[in-house]
């Protein structure tokens, strides 16, 4: 019975990949970037362990509140204004109609996320300075999913989110525009280097590649299976008994490079909250004495506090309790893998580790992952709670955030701003919390998606425990010398508020962060 878990687990792992082998074949390296080649950024999660050939900034088009301008200037009509919908650049006039501008960026480049909250009117996508838009339709039919080229789960609505992360690409400059002024929207996109060959977004070939968006279609819909080809020379399967105190470790064998591609864990216990929360997931590469995975166990899978069903790529917690990961972690060398039981309470832990032997090449990064909180924090005056400070060269992937509100009022009115390289205004400046995961309007529903997820709302109205996160993965935001992601607390009463965060990134050898080691009177959970 010990083993019936992991064996399960590896029979659907295997039966969902499009393919898997133990010797892994060299790619050929990608001459330019086109449609299809995006496409595959969508699902291919090891692409995110290889720092990409064709570097790219990434920024936000937003309706964020122009009136913020002042990081220092800390009040209500500047830095933590809230009118966050019909903000534009500028109005055209266009055979006597009006067009607001929302995006208007020099190439080469892609629009790899649209969001809105209220999408209306037309919206025009016109390339490389052609007068005549290359997309032209009501903005709701270019993200509800229900159009063969911005098909469902590609494209979709969450929680009264609306959503599109079917690949934009552009060779020399894009501009997009609506005819309706009064909307929330996000627009993410890359600018890839000057010299960068990309193909330029049409009709016409979206539709010659409907067969590869359908292969997307198939693998969002079931994102819990992986669909790419991995290795699996080693498959560690482990069972043990925790008594509080103690400790399981995994040390992998032999000094060689490889990476973990999967890794599947079931806990059982009286108190399956706490012991989530108090069991501290810690993993490090090649003997440094700082885990690059540090955060509470049930945190790390995205699920907080308790066991939240959800299906995303990266994490998930199946219909049995069984908590997955898909997060690829390269190593030099070895790795090793230690849950320590910092709760009152007995529990067992079951599952495996499968991970393989792969060349560590110069473009190689780390992973790594990082629990950070605050308990009972007055919500006045407004703050900006940095949930992730570091330095080197990599790229961040997402977070999973979760909130406990003693109050029925609104507590995500905050915007996300993540400042990279060192920028004085944030390069990605949202509309409000709900709005970064993929939802909208506050809303209550519990929801899984491939790339961002709500599975817990306790209520009624906004009281009690949330759970949301979101993964990046083609909208994955890269670094060459720093990131820093503030995240608001702006809610729509004075009270205190219980936040914690996991956040996920990527980065070459040599990179450092500001996180401390976890502390066992930070792992409180609600308001105890």
């Amino acid at each position: 019975m010990k083993k019936i878990l992991a064996l399960l687990w590896l029979m659907f792992l295997i039966a969902g990949c499009a393919e898997y082998s133990h010797v892994k074949k060299k790619e050929q390296p990608v001459q330019m970037i086109t449609f299809t080649n995006l496409l595959n950024e969508l699902t291919d999660l090891t692409l995110l362990a290889e720092t990409p050939a064709f570097q790219f900034v990434y920024k936000q088009a937003s309706s964020y509140d122009r009136r913020s301008t002042n990081p220092y200037d800390k009040t209500k009509t500047n830095w933590f204004a809230n009118a966050d919908a019909g903000q534009f650049i500028r109005v055209e006039n266009r055979n006597g109609t009006n067009e607001y501008v929302m995006m208007d960026a020099d190439g080469p480049g892609a629009i790899v996320r649209i969001w809105s909250a209220n999408p209306d009117g037309i919206i025009r996508i016109y390339f490389d300075g052609n007068e005549k838009p290359a997309i032209e339709m009501p903005m709701k039919n270019i993200l509800n999913g229900t159009k063969p080229l911005f098909p469902n789960p590609v494209c979709y609505i969450a929680a009264r989110g609306w959503n599109c992360y079917m690949p934009i690409p552009y060779a020399k400059h894009c501009k997009i525009t609506n005819s309706k002024k009064e909307i929330y929207y996000h627009l993410d996109y890359r600018t890839y280097g000057a010299e960068t060959k990309v193909e330029t977004y049409s009709i016409e070939n979206a539709e010659k590649n409907i067969p590869a968006i359908k292969a997307t279609v198939d693998k969002l819909s079931r994102p819990e299976r992986l669909s790419y080809k991995i290795n699996m020379d080693h498959v560690a399967n482990f069972n043990a008994d925790l008594n509080p105190g103690s400790i399981y470790k995994y040390d992998s064998d032999g000094k060689s490079p490889g990476r973990i591609y999967s890794f599947l864990c079931k806990v059982s216990a009286t108190n399956i909250e706490e012991a989530l929360r108090k069991c501290i997931l810690e993993i490090t590469f090649d003997d440094n004495e700082k885990p690059f995975v540090n955060a509470p166990l049930g945190d790390f899978f995205g699920t907080a506090p308790g066991l939240n069903k959800f299906k995303s790529l990266p994490l998930g917690v199946l219909d049995d309790g069984a908590m997955y990961s898909h997060w690829v972690m390269p190593f030099k060398n070895n790795f090793s893998l230690k849950i320590t039981n910092l709760s009152d309470n007995r529990m067992t832990i079951n599952g495996n580790i499968i991970y393989s032997k792969e060349e560590w090449t110069p473009n190689t990064r780390y992973f790594h992952a990082n629990w950070s909180s605050f308990y009972n924090q007055p919500t006045r005056p407004f703050f900006d709670w940095t949930i992730l400070k570091c330095y080197g060269k990599g790229a961040f992937v997402g977070t999973m955030m979760q909130i406990y509100n003693p109050v029925h009022k609104w507590w995500g009115e905050g915007d996300e701003k993540i400042f990279v390289d060192g920028e004085y205004f944030p390069g990605v400046f949202g509309t409000g919390s709900e709005d970064y995961f993929g939802y909208a309007w506050g809303d209550q529903s519990v929801f899984s998606r491939a790339f961002h997820n709500q599975p817990r709302v306790d209520g009624p109205d906004f009281f009690g425990n949330t759970c949301n996160s979101r993964f990046q993965i083609i909208d994955n935001i890269p670094f060459n010398k720093s990131l820093k992601f503030d995240m608001e607390v702006w809610t729509h009463t004075s009270t205190t508020v219980s936040m914690a965060s996991t956040v996920y990134w990527y980065a070459e050898p040599g990179s450092e962060d500001d996180f401390p080691e976890i502390d066992i009177d930070e792992l409180l959970m609600n308001n105890e």
